[in-house]
C-alpha cells in the first residue's frame, strides 16, 4: 500500500512538472510576439525639437527700367553770322574789348535786337558782380593777364596744376555763362544758347597758339598742353576783361587816388610820374597801371580799383 501511494505521488509530480514545462514552452511564441524589435536607425538626438518653417521664397528680381531715350538735338540752322575772329594786316588776331560771350550775343542771328535792349539792366548787374569778384580775387585774376601762364613749363604736371589752382576759384565764384543765364530768365531759347556757344568756341580755338611746323613728338605734346591750358583760361575770360577795364579806369584817376593810398611822398612821386599822359592809348594806360601796381601791396591794389569805381558817381 505504502509503495503504491509513493509511486503515485511521484508520478503526479512528474506530470505537474511536465505540464508546467508545456505551459512555458507553449507561451514562448506569444512572449516572442510582444517584444518590440530594435529600430532600423538610431533616432537623432534633436528629433524631438520642433523645426523652424522653411524661409519664404526669394522675391523675383526687380525689372530694370529702360532708360528713356535722349531727345534728339535739333541741328543748328545754317545761318550767316559775323565771326569774332578778326586779324590785323600782319595776321595777328585782334583781342576783344568785351567778354567773348557778350560779343557773340551781339552777332548771334538767333538773338533779336529787342532782346539785347531788354538785357541791359541784367548786364549792368552782372558787371557789378564781376567787379566785386575781380577785386576779391585780385591775386588770382592778375595771373590771367600778367604773363604768368606764358612762362610756365607745361612738360610736367605742376604747370597745368597751377592753371587749375588759379582758374578754379574764379570759375566757381563766377555767375553762370551769359547765354545760359539769359535762357534761365527765358529771354533766349536753347537754340540761341547753342549758336552763341558755336561763335564763342570758334573765337577761343582761334586764340590758341598755332602748332609749329615739323614739330617733334615732345613739342607736339607741349603744344597740346598749352592749348588745353588756354581753353581752361578762356572759361574765365569775362573776369580777365573786367579786370583790364578796371585798370583802364584806374589809369585816369591816379592823380586823385594815389595820394590817398600812398601817403609817403617820396614813394608816391615816382608813381605819379609813371602815370600815362592824356594822349596814351589803352595798351599804354594798362601798362602804366601795371608799373604802378608793382610798387603796391595787394591790399593797396584792391583799394586803387575800389576808389576808381567810387569816383564814377562824382
Amino acid at each position: 500500500m505504502k509503495m503504491g501511494a509513493g509511486r503515485a505521488v511521484r508520478t503526479g509530480r512528474v506530470w505537474c512538472l511536465a505540464a508546467a514545462a508545456g505551459l512555458v514552452l507553449g507561451a514562448a511564441p506569444a512572449l516572442a510576439q510582444v517584444v518590440t524589435p530594435p529600430p532600423a536607425e538610431a533616432p537623432k538626438i534633436d528629433a524631438h525639437i520642433p523645426k523652424a518653417p522653411p524661409p519664404p521664397p526669394a522675391p523675383p528680381p526687380r525689372p530694370i527700367p529702360a532708360r528713356p531715350a535722349k531727345p534728339a538735338v535739333e541741328p543748328l540752322p545754317n545761318l550767316p553770322y559775323t565771326s569774332l575772329v578778326e586779324r590785323d594786316a600782319s595776321g595777328k588776331m585782334r583781342p576783344l574789348s568785351e567778354p567773348a560771350e557778350l560779343a557773340a550775343l551781339r552777332r548771334n542771328p538767333l538773338v533779336q535786337p529787342e532782346v539785347l535792349a531788354e538785357i541791359q539792366p541784367y548786364l549792368a548787374e552782372r558787371r557789378a558782380t564781376y567787379e566785386r569778384l575781380v577785386i576779391e580775387n585780385l591775386d588770382l585774376v592778375e595771373k590771367l593777364t600778367d604773363g604768368t601762364f606764358d612762362a610756365i613749363d607745361y612738360s610736367g604736371k605742376e604747370g597745368f596744376a597751377l592753371v587749375v589752382q588759379t582758374v578754379d576759384p574764379i570759375r566757381k565764384a563766377s555767375p553762370r555763362p551769359l547765354a545760359e543765364e539769359l535762357a534761365a530768365r527765358e529771354l533766349i531759347d536753347a537754340q540761341a544758347v547753342r549758336f552763341n556757344e558755336k561763335i564763342t568756341k570758334e573765337y577761343n580755338l582761334a586764340s590758341l597758339p598755332g602748332a609749329k611746323a615739323g614739330a617733334t613728338p615732345a613739342e607736339r605734346a607741349q603744344h597740346a598742353k598749352v592749348s588745353l591750358a588756354g581753353l581752361y583760361r578762356a572759361g574765365v575770360n569775362e573776369a580777365a576783361i573786367v579786370h583790364r577795364d578796371l585798370l583802364l579806369e584806374a589809369s585816369r584817376s591816379l592823380d586823385r587816388t594815389l595820394p590817398e593810398i600812398v601817403t609817403d611822398e617820396a614813394v608816391r612821386r615816382p608813381l605819379l610820374a609813371a602815370a600815362p599822359g592824356a594822349g596814351a592809348d589803352d595798351e599804354a594806360r594798362v601798362a602804366a597801371v601795371r608799373r604802378v601796381n608793382a610798387a603796391l601791396t595787394i591790399d593797396q591794389r584792391r583799394d586803387l580799383l575800389r576808389r576808381a569805381i567810387a569816383l564814377r558817381a562824382k
